[in-house]
């Protein structure tokens, strides 16, 4: 009962933070409008989008870690997706290894399954998330840090790009 009270009160805050999140992200896009050799990650439902963060893709990985560097340098939160490698390139994943040490899932006896994950296997997902630079969108970001933000983008844009 504890856990469910607390989960209601913290459900009637997410319209608002969803809203907050929305309108930030808005400030921070039309703020830094089309940068050339920067291509904006497709959101499939922008109206339902409540993601906290705001996606590109450079023409290379090297230009995209470069690009990370200088975005933290002027003092936004920035990052690749999943640190420029695919979920799957965890050396936990790679190498079949588990916290319990039992090898499940892999050696499951009730689920047997010959699944094994390698570099390769997906290489688009691969070439995306080593291109990627993604900056922090808060709930709680003001309108100067929305600001900051979008002008942090467009300089470290002028001088990479």
């Amino acid at each position: 009962e504890p856990a469910g009270a607390i989960a209601e009160a913290q459900m009637r805050k997410l319209p608002r933070i969803l809203a907050a999140m929305r309108a930030n992200k808005a400030r921070i896009l039309q703020g830094i409008g089309e940068v050339p050799g920067m291509a904006r990650r497709r959101v499939p439902d922008p109206e339902g989008d409540g993601s906290s963060s705001v996606t590109w893709f450079l023409p290379d990985a090297e230009l995209a870690g470069r690009f990370v560097a200088a975005l933290r340098a002027e003092g936004i939160p920035s990052a690749q997706i999943y640190d420029g490698r695919p979920v799957y390139a965890t050396p936990s994943i790679l190498e079949r290894r588990t916290a319990s040490g039992k090898g499940g899932p892999w050696n499951c006896a009730e689920h047997p399954t010959s699944v094994a994950y390698r570099m390769g296997m997906c290489p688009r997902t691969e070439d995306l998330v080593s291109r990627s630079v993604s900056i922090a969108v808060g709930a709680a970001f003001s309108t100067v840090d929305c600001d900051d933000s979008a002008e942090a983008v467009r300089k470290v844009a002028r001088h990479l790009l």
